[in-house]
């Protein structure tokens, strides 16, 4: 997402959560990962402005989004993402459960499947098991949000799935975090298209997914309620759908 012709590299970024000085800085991390800086000016629900540092490790680790003050300006919050697997069934069920209930238009799967005899420990390891990329997002510790991310396709596509932000912590950019995760991963993976769907309806995310690259392709061909959204990579037609 970076621009051309800049050194270093730097552009702006305008959105519900305010705007973003973004700067390829890199910083010497402390597990040898690559990190770069991203400067956040005030956010239109923050006190405080603050800075993110994204990490991405090399290997088979965490991938983490470390809050941390501006210059001179007090720590407002302290945003980190995690990369979790089948070990971590039981903080991606929290978030998931709530999802489901909280916003059940945004998702294909409904609750219901999720809960009684569907609510068992087998099946949720085997969700974050088939699913490769699978991120939880936290603000000052406490859970706030989640993305997954599904193998690339035959026809090099990955869809973009499960992504959900917990209404107290809106706002504050985690979405714009996890879909860059997600595109980041897409692009170390032979930079395959990213592909979504989400409902007409659904302003804000759509909003969310434009301001981050993606661009509206059509009407989705399983759910007419919805759009079908692309983040291009070196790919063909696209045909997400969400879950």
């Amino acid at each position: 997402m970076a621009s051309a012709g800049r050194d270093p590299p730097s552009w702006r970024q305008e959105g519900r959560s305010g705007a973003a000085d973004l700067r390829d800085d890199r910083i010497a991390p402390t597990n040898g990962a690559r990190c770069e800086r991203v400067r956040r000016t005030r956010p239109a629900r923050s006190a405080h402005p603050t800075a993110l540092m994204r990490v991405r490790s090399s290997g088979q680790g965490a991938h983490a989004f470390v809050g941390e003050p501006l210059d001179d300006e007090p720590q407002n919050v302290g945003i980190t993402a995690t990369v979790v697997g089948p070990e971590d069934w039981r903080r991606w069920r929290r978030l998931r459960l709530a999802a489901l209930e909280q916003a059940p238009e945004a998702f294909a799967e409904r609750l219901a499947a999720w809960t009684g005899r569907g609510d068992t420990e087998t099946r949720w390891r085997a969700r974050l098991t088939d699913m490769p990329f699978n991120l939880v997002l936290t603000v000052d510790g406490s859970d706030a949000g989640m993305v997954s991310a599904t193998r690339r396709d035959a026809d090099g596509r990955i869809t973009l799935t499960s992504l959900w932000v917990a209404p107290w912590a809106r706002g504050l950019g985690i979405g714009d975090i996890a879909v860059q995760a997600v595109q980041a991963w897409a692009a170390e993976r032979g930079g395959c298209d990213v592909v979504l769907s989400v409902r007409a309806t659904n302003a804000a995310a759509i909003a969310l997914y434009r301001r981050n690259g993606l661009v509206d392709i059509g009407r989705s061909p399983r759910d007419p309620h919805k759009r079908l959204m692309r983040c291009a990579g070196r790919t063909g037609r696209p045909d997400g759908h969400g879950e």
